[in-house]
């Protein structure tokens, strides 16, 4: 990506000549702006003395590419945060989620145990009519008497 900025500034200033050696050198809009007038000569931009501004230009334009990213910076450290903070905000619901999962499945237990103790009694209750009527019938036998 740093070099096809460096091209859209050397097409800009007119110098796309010098472009095979930045790139052999790896020259970036961040290491361009703090060039020299020696070292960009030695690079191959050469600066008559009417167009002095040229590097100027060149700084000015890494000095605009830093400037916008570090606001591009600033913006994913904000979205960053906010991310962090969703995330956050999820992990505490999966927390809550889990607790309730916990208690949901306590009063499962709660109710298998219960059904469980019902179930037992509904066996119990055939027997203990049986020994209901055993003893009815025990005592008219024995009121007959």
């Amino acid at each position: 990506m740093a070099q096809s900025e460096i091209l859209k500034v050397l097409r800009k200033i007119g110098l796309l000549h010098v472009r095979e050696m930045f790139d052999k050198e790896k020259i970036t809009p961040n290491i361009v702006s703090m060039l020299s007038k020696h070292e960009l000569e030695y690079l191959g931009v050469t600066i008559p003395a009417h167009n002095c501004d040229q590097p100027r230009h060149i700084q000015a334009y890494g000095a605009h590419h830093n400037s916008e990213k570090a606001h591009h910076n600033k913006e994913k450290a904000h979205h960053n945060r906010e991310k962090a903070h969703r995330n956050k905000e999820k992990a505490h619901h999966n927390k809550e989620k889990a607790h309730h999962n916990k208690e949901k499945a306590h009063c499962n237990r709660e109710k298998v145990h219960h059904n469980k103790e019902k179930a037992h009694h509904n066996k119990e209750k055939p027997h203990h009519n049986r020994e209901k009527t055993y003893h009815n019938k025990e005592k008219t036998h024995h009121d007959k008497e």
